[in-house]
């Protein structure tokens, strides 16, 4: 190690030259991407390194989200970008289209079950503007009938090929960051190529985090231009100022007068790293690929560095290079089978969220994934992954692609992952999924996750895509960006959720839940009905859970755009909506759950839409204790400790704002109305395809529950006469605290003992540390019994 003569004398920054070495020899070889070194890990204190960024922050605990309380510190705010630029306008993809309510079709099924008709059918999109950015695989955001929320979005720019995804941008060069107020953009980087330099920036609607390689840029105008197929880590597009102005106070919807013509893509906070200019802060680097050159700033205080320029005391770094650690590749006629792992630690893969047109839309959901983790399993049978230790991976951690039968992953820890822990992504022809070209059976049992999705947002302790027929079952997950677990389509279905501990989820984001799924896109399997293919799945159920919806989450179960065929009982949901049934989902069951709703966005104990005959959901034998706590907790905090000091900073912002002589302050609380416990498009039981709610118990500050149907909101006992539903449901002022509590583990001891008592003859033995206290916690919830 040297001085760098590229820093400030006392920086701290010190330079060594790979050249020559057999390490740089070893990283250059074969499949690597196209930086060097992507990542940089300490052996002795195992630790990430963070590369150099402004603004500075640490990759593996910075936390800046849309909603996270520093993120101005951390990130660059939306309106420090002047516009993202517009791809040209190109060749519309591909569509493919099967109507599937037509008896007619090509699959010979009819599928009519959904009240959104484009929940009928099937589309994708391929090639075309597409390609610039997820290559040439089907995507159901590049297909002209994408349905559901903001899907307008999506679906327009298919049909106009006009991409929205951006391929360069124009950073506002007088812009003062917060993290920097003494320095404006353009003064920062006047002297600084930026080629190379990664941007990451989250998602209009901040759903996802973006990437996008820098290829060349212009300090005197103050613009990039982005690398071909950057920007695919998000499977949608992003939204535009006349679209979703909402987004984005600086939008010109918003000025005085307003400019309603602003079709300037809306971008959220984002990041610049890779940048030796910005390396000046502690456990940073930089690798010059050019001159061979590793730059490094270690931890350590003044006193420490003294006035010798000592060098970095630890030399041992590690250079991510291996994107998948093992790989078990076989196939549906020659799989890979019976083979164990046991007892492994699994560390320092590559980071992969910048390798251009690998990423992609695996299915109908939001995401998008690339097929790929430190263990990669494709073609095997009857794998067991147990008593492992997954830490620091840069991409996902275990990930079942193709044809998987019988995999136990069971009894591990995932800690500080770059990505998803586990992942899932299936392969169908077009709709038809019967040729078994997935992963099923899998279960995922007794293991430990939190820290993850460290770069790309959009992770999940578990994700899963094109898989079904899979136990989730006893895992503790906790702090996560995004759901805890993710169905991004519901492809046979027959999923069972058992007994898992979840909180501190969707600490970054918003618009989602501890658990999430989605179901736009059908498929046709034999799961349901083994005798003929069906596009009914087998329902999934949701049972004997513990879920907190801190942070971003809403609903413990976020049961977004066509889920369906859902059964939910006996869970504990707390800080959390109750039962979401919107944009065509159907055919599913709530039952005896107990709900604790803390203001959030007024979706309460229930909120359901539009059914077809036959098809109407259930909301049965719950106990829903509306309002809890007095005020809205913002997205940002995790406790109502944090709202509350949230609350009182705003009133002091406020207080200061007015003058002095002002003697009449107030503080309005964001708290909707919690006399409303539920919303349903239609209350009417006696109609067919109406839903059903009844013999449930609402708790509400005042003891005056109402129901919204249809838009008006009526008084419960007027709506169980009038309408003949809420048969035999009761309501009261909320009851003390201990009450609640004591119901929560009541409820907890009682199904979780049932689920393990019906599942224990295919358990042969549990002894996890996670599950052991999972036990310890029933035991002691258990205690007190009496209410």
């Amino acid at each position: 190690w040297k001085p760098s003569s590229r820093h400030p004398e006392g920086s701290d920054v010190w330079v060594a030259s790979l050249a020559g070495s057999p390490a740089l020899q070893s990283l250059t070889q074969n499949d690597t991407p196209p930086e060097v070194i992507p990542g940089l890990f300490k052996l002795n204190p195992h630790q990430r390194l963070t590369r150099a960024r402004f603004p500075n922050g640490n990759a593996e605990t910075s936390q800046w989200g849309f909603a996270s309380l520093s993120r101005n510190q951390l990130s660059i705010p939306g309106e420090g970008v002047s516009e993202w630029t517009k791809p040209q306008k190109g060749k519309m993809p591909t569509f493919k289209y099967v109507n599937l309510q037509d008896p007619t079709n090509p699959s010979g099924m009819v599928k009519n079950d959904s009240a959104m008709k484009d929940y009928n059918t099937w589309g994708v999109g391929f090639g075309g503007v597409c390609s610039t950015v997820w290559g040439d695989k089907d995507s159901y955001w590049c297909g002209n009938v994408s349905a559901g929320g903001w899907a307008e979005v999506d679906r327009a720019s298919a049909i106009a090929g006009q991409l929205q995804i951006p391929v360069g941008m124009r950073y506002n060069m007088s812009y003062r960051p917060p993290a920097d107020p003494n320095k404006a953009l353009g003064e920062r980087w006047k002297d600084t190529d930026l080629s190379k330099a990664v941007i990451h920036a989250w998602h209009s609607q901040s759903w996802a985090v973006h990437m996008f390689r820098v290829l060349s840029n212009d300090p005197s105008k103050g613009t990039m231009d982005f690398t071909e197929g950057s920007g695919g880590q998000g499977g949608r597009n992003w939204c535009r100022c006349d679209q979703c102005g909402y987004a984005a106070g600086w939008c010109g919807q918003h000025q005085n007068p307003p400019v309603k013509t602003d079709t300037r893509l809306i971008g959220g906070s984002w990041y610049v790293e890779n940048v030796i200019e910005e390396l000046d802060a502690e456990e940073e680097w930089f690798y010059d690929t050019e001159n061979e050159l590793l730059y490094y700033r270690p931890n350590r205080t003044k006193i420490e560095i003294g006035t010798q320029h000592l060098p970095p005391p630890n030399a041992d770094l590690i250079a991510a290079k291996l994107k998948n650690i093992m790989e078990f590749r076989g196939s549906q006629n020659k799989p890979v089978r019976n083979v164990s792992l046991i007892g492994l630690g699994f560390r320092d893969s590559a980071a992969t969220y910048m390798r251009e047109f690998e990423w992609s839309a695996p299915s109908g959901g939001d995401w998008a994934l690339r097929k790929g983790g430190a263990i990669l399993l494709e073609g095997v049978e009857d794998m067991t992954i147990e008593s492992c230790e997954f830490s620091r991976l840069d991409g996902n951690g275990v990930f079942l692609a193709g044809y998987t039968r019988d995999v136990d992953i069971a009894r591990n820890s995932f800690e500080w992952i770059g990505e998803g822990a586990m992942a899932t992504w299936g392969n169908t022809n077009d709709y038809d999924a019967t040729n078994g070209d997935q992963p099923r059976r899998t279960t995922v049992r007794d293991n430990y996750i939190r820290e993850i999705g460290l770069y790309e947002k959009q992770s999940s302790g578990w994700g899963q895509a094109k898989s079904c027929l899979n136990r989730i079952e006893n895992n503790i997950i906790f702090n996560t960006p995004r759901a805890a677990i993710n169905f991004n389509d519901m492809m046979g279905g027959g999923n069972e959720v058992v007994g898992n501990l979840i909180w501190n989820t969707c600490r970054e984001s918003g618009d989602h839940g501890p658990i999430n799924s989605w179901d736009r896109e059908p498929f046709l399997t034999k799961v349901e009905t083994t005798a003929k293919p069906s596009f009914q799945p087998k329902v999934t159920n949701v049972d004997a859970n513990f879920i907190i919806a801190n942070y971003g989450g809403s609903q413990g179960i976020d049961n977004d755009d066509g889920s369906s065929y859902f059964s939910i009982k006996n869970n504990v949901f707390y800080s959390a909506d109750g039962f979401k049934m919107d944009y065509g989902g159907h055919d599913s069951v709530f039952e005896n759950n107990l709900v604790i709703v803390l203001p959030y966005d007024g979706q309460n104990c229930y909120n359901v839409a539009d059914f077809l005959p036959g098809h109407a959901d259930i909301y049965r034998n719950n106990t829903c204790v509306c309002g809890a706590f007095p005020d809205r907790i913002p997205s940002g905090c995790g406790s109502p400790a944090c709202g509350l000091a949230h609350k009182h900073r705003k009133r002091k912002e406020r207080m200061r704002q007015h003058s002095k002589n002002s003697r009449h302050h107030s503080f309005q609380s964001s708290a909707r109305d919690m006399e409303v416990v539920g919303s349903a498009a239609d209350c009417n039981s006696s109609k067919a395809g109406s839903f059903v709610s009844s013999y449930n118990r609402f708790y509400t500050p005042k003891g005056n529950a109402s129901i919204k149907c249809a838009g008006r909101t009526m008084r419960l006992e007027d709506v169980q006469k009038i309408f003949k539903t809420e048969i035999q449901s009761s309501f009261s002022t909320i009851p003390e605290s201990k009450t609640i509590v004591c119901w929560a583990r009541r409820r907890l001891a009682a199904a979780i003992s049932a689920a393990h008592a019906a599942h224990a003859r295919h358990v042969a033995h549990v002894s996890h540390s996670s599950s052991h206290q999972m036990h310890k916690l029933l035991d002691n919830l258990d205690s007190d019994v009496s209410c």
